[in-house]
Order: structure tokens, then sequence, then C-alpha cells
């Protein structure tokens, strides 16, 4: 999307795929009020040249059509959707309307799917994201509705953290040197902190790192297909 969360992920996934020699077949940017995402979908999915391929094949005997709608090489392998909520699904759901079913095409997506909600459609079955480890937000909202009688704020485990660095960075300086502190090389700490959602760090430049999982929407539920790290010296941190 056309957003600042859309460049954010854009510029990540352009670095990645520098490093890495990953090939992408195509970019598509979109506005969030985007009134004709299905003309814009049936483009990014060929559709209409699978279709012809397809008719091509059957006229020259080289296939018998059974149940598929297309025919010839996939466009592409997986599809980046760094959307959520309803977005995600109507994206989805038109890319298994142009034969890009997720059996076909895996989905990725981002932090925005750590939603249930999501885990149910059939559209994103199979699908892959990172998020913080549901095992870590699952005891802090145990421990938030024993003590508040409600499901805390999605975004309430910044604030729990960002108190508790406080306290911590501020115990630790006065038991070196007799008084609370916040310098920057305390902050800028390599090793990081422990935090609701797992590990984090503070780069130089002020962004922050987070040690994620990998998670998959399987069978109706958010599994965990690779664990988050629990420190930055493993290996890629």
């Amino acid at each position: 999307p056309n957003t600042a969360v859309g460049n954010a992920v854009s510029a990540a996934y352009n670095s990645l795929a520098y490093r890495t020699g990953l090939k992408t077949a195509e970019v598509v940017r979109f506005s969030t009020d985007e009134s004709d995402t299905a003309a814009l979908l049936r483009n990014f999915t060929k559709y209409d040249e699978r279709v012809q391929a397809l008719e091509t094949a059957t006229a020259e005997g080289q296939i018998t059509p059974q149940n598929a709608l297309t025919a010839g090489d996939l466009p592409f392998q997986a599809v980046l959707l760094p959307v959520g909520g309803d977005q995600a699904r109507s994206i989805a759901n038109l890319l298994s309307y142009y034969d890009l079913g997720p059996g076909q095409v895996k989905r990725l997506g981002t932090g925005l799917w750590d939603d249930p909600g999501l885990a149910t459609e059939p559209a994103l079955a199979g699908s892959w994201f990172a998020a913080p480890s549901p095992d870590l937000r699952r005891n802090f909202e145990r421990r938030y509705r024993e003590l508040y009688g409600s499901t805390p704020p999605r975004l309430s485990s910044l604030a729990y953290d960002a108190t508790a660095l406080a306290a911590v960075l501020a115990k630790n300086s006065y038991q070196a040197q007799g008084y609370p502190s916040f310098q920057r090389t305390a902050l800028v700490n390599p090793n990081g902190f422990a935090g609701i959602d797992g590990i984090f760090r503070f780069r130089p430049d002020g962004l922050i790192e987070r040690g994620l999982a990998v998670l998959e929407f399987r069978n109706g539920d958010i599994s965990v297909i690779d664990a988050a790290p629990n420190t930055f010296q493993s290996a890629g941190y």
C-alpha cells in the first residue's frame, strides 16, 4: 500500500532481496482507497495470459482441462502482503479467484497478521508471517486479566516494556554510580533487552530490532514453525 508502513516494508524487502539474491517478479503499489483492486490483481496475477495459455494448450491437444481455470507457469511462488484485516482477506481471496490459491502461491505477511480472525480464512491457509511468540503474549494477557479483569489492548505490551526498561536502567545506573541515569550507551546495548514480546534492542539510528517467531496459519489456528531467538548472539542477529 502507498502508506508509511508500505514504504517501510518495501524498503526492508528490497534490501533483503538484494543481499540474498531473491528474484522479485513484480512490485505493485496501491492506494488504501483503491476502488478497483480486482482489476489490479487480475493484471498482477497475469490471469488473462494464463487463460489464453490454457485455451491454446487445449486446442493443440496438449492438455485436457478439468478443474483448471488457467495454464502455464505461475507468475510467482509467493506474494508478500503488508496489509491486515479485511484488506488481507480481500486480496487473498482475489488471488484464489484468479487461480492462485494458497496451495499454489504462498502468502507472506507481517505482524499485522497476528490476528486469530485471519487464521480461519481459507484463502490464507498455510500463510507465513513474523510476529512475537504467542506464548509470551499469552502469559502477559493471563496476568493482566487476573489483575484488571479484562483483555489488554495489543499495544499495551509496548507501554509495559518501556516502563520495565526505564526501571532496569535506573536500577543498574543507581547501583553503579549512586544515582539513576539513562545514558545513550546503555540504551543501545547490543545485547538488547527482554520484553513481553521477546528480545529487542535499539540501533544507533534510533530504530528498533526485535527477535520474532515465524508463524503459520494452520487448521484455523496460529502455529509457531520457527521459534523466536532468545539472544541477539544467534546467527543472523
